[in-house]
């Protein structure tokens, strides 16, 4: 039988299983969950150092991602829809190579940044079937 996780209106977790946060804001534990999954995920990767990573999306599970392998001294490509987003990844997480998924041939592009080589890991922060599938033709 099949019961939903975590994402549905509702859930009940026993107190005792509750962590007390010590000293971090509102702010601070919003990002606990995107980067206990962005972690695992870079940690599972053998990197090779000066090789190239991509990332689908850039939302907070993307970004922890970014961070996290870049951690690894590789250079992080990230892909995204939203002008926005891309611009902050620019500017404030300080990835040299962006992509935008709406207006740029992403195969072109990956080509011409990785020298041909393609990126040797590829971190899909979507779950959208579109970026899927762009991935496996990559």
């Amino acid at each position: 039988m099949y019961i939903d996780g975590g994402i549905r209106e509702f859930i009940t977790v026993p107190q005792d299983k509750l962590l007390k946060s010590e000293g971090l804001s509102l702010d601070e534990l919003a990002l606990i969950e995107p980067l206990a999954v962005g972690a695992p995920a870079v940690r599972h990767v053998h990197f090779q150092k000066g090789k190239f990573v991509l990332v689908m999306e850039a939302g907070s599970i993307g970004m922890g991602i970014m961070e996290f392998a870049k951690n690894a001294y590789v250079t992080v490509i990230a892909i995204e829809v939203n002008e926005h987003r891309l611009q902050f990844c620019t500017q404030e997480l300080h990835i040299k190579h962006t992509i935008d998924d709406l207006h740029e041939d992403v195969v072109k592009e990956l080509l011409h940044i990785t020298n041909g080589d393609m990126p040797t890991a590829v971190f899909d922060a979507t779950g959208n079937l579109k970026s899927i599938n762009t991935v496996s033709i990559i």
